[in-house]
């Protein structure tokens, strides 16, 4: 998804959890992703650590995370915050 390309930005899916990524409609993508926050597979603080420690976070992928239903809005702004 036009992320950096660093272990701390990876998730390992299975290939059909890699085609809903890639093929399936956005709701399904959305579950998909709340689904792999819920199991702890994405979380808040690895964006932390692309901000702070790789500086590779933009704006754009942060608006990106917030779009997608990955981060919350407190979460993007205080993304924003880091990355200002």
């Amino acid at each position: 998804q036009d992320g950096p390309d660093i272990t701390e930005n990876m998730v390992v899916l299975g290939p059909e959890a890699h085609m809903i990524v890639h093929h399936a409609c956005k709701e399904d993508v959305t579950n998909l992703y709340i689904q792999l926050i819920k199991n702890g597979a994405i979380k808040y603080e690895q964006f932390e650590r692309m901000a702070t420690i790789y500086h590779c976070l933009t704006k754009e992928h942060i608006t990106i995370l917030f779009d997608s239903c990955i981060i919350t809005q407190l979460e993007k702004e205080k993304l924003l915050e880091l990355v200002a």
